[in-house]
């Protein structure tokens, strides 16, 4: 038996079309199969449910006639209205709402083949009590994902170029039918990119960037915390097709003294 498609929304029966638009991207955002963590047969059947919900409630003329026949209602496209159980399409409905945040959006590239941020990277140092109640440098080695040398960022084999994906012809998507309605979704082929490796790298097998380590000097401040950390803007993870790099965050550890310790700003002797 079909649920009511408001209680499919989680709204009552006279919300309002902003109501019903907010409560189906929340839906939508929670249940889609690409960022579901749960079962993702589940989460596709859920995100087809929503789907068909918005998609009849938020037509007024549709809505008007679920409201007075129920399914019925919206069978046979009555008035030149569209039938419920004809063929229609979501990929405007998302687009509208979200954009290319799920891949949707015409003919531009799949998300995917945005900037992307790197990641921040944590550093954890221990110091003595002695070198916290004044400045001090501190020497640490990390490791963080720098552009691969080789193919200068691009994962393939230089001398070698990306070629259209065949899967999704270059879009970065891929349209699935389902019953009487279809979804595009992100290719995994390709990523999203539209495009595939004629050959990878073989350096940093098409990941675009390789692990290295490097030296920095850390500048501790007189007086720092237990506990505290410094931030040390664009010294994380590179980011990749143009995206800022990460941060580093260094956490300070104080080793603790054996006369002395802190009690906020005064240091107080055992």
């Amino acid at each position: 038996m079909k649920r009511d498609l408001y209680e499919v929304l989680g709204v009552k029966k006279n919300a309002s079309p902003e109501e019903l638009k907010s409560a189906f991207r929340n839906l939508a955002k929670k249940y889609h199969p690409d960022v579901y963590q749960g079962d993702k047969k589940e989460a596709e059947e859920k995100f087809k449910e929503i789907g068909t919900a918005y998609k009849v409630l938020s037509d007024p003329e549709q809505r008007r006639r679920y409201d007075a026949y129920g399914f019925d209602g919206l069978k046979g496209g009555g008035r030149g209205a569209g039938g419920f159980e004809g063929s229609f399409d979501f990929e405007d409905v998302f687009s509208d709402l979200f954009g290319d945040f799920f891949g949707f959006g015409g003919q531009r590239a799949g998300r995917r083949s945005r900037a992307a941020h790197g990641d921040d990277i944590r550093n954890d140092i221990e110091i003595s009590f002695e070198e916290a109640a004044f400045d001090t440098k501190q020497k640490i080695e990390v490791s963080r994902k720098e552009i691969c040398d080789e193919c200068s960022g691009e994962g393939i084999k230089p001398g070698t170029s990306r070629v259209s994906c065949s899967s999704c012809g270059g879009k970065g998507k891929i349209r699935q039918s389902s019953g009487f309605f279809s979804m595009v979704r992100t290719c995994p082929s390709c990523a999203g990119e539209g495009s595939v490796a004629e050959e990878l790298c073989a350096e940093c097998g098409g990941n675009r960037v390789k692990l290295k380590r490097k030296k920095i000097e850390v500048n501790v401040p007189a007086g720092v915390s237990h506990g505290s950390y410094l931030k040390l803007s664009g010294e994380g993870h590179t980011g990749l097709r143009g995206g800022a790099s990460g941060d580093l965050y260094v956490v300070i550890n104080i080793r603790p003294h054996e006369i002395f310790r802190r009690e906020g700003d005064d240091i107080v002797m055992e």
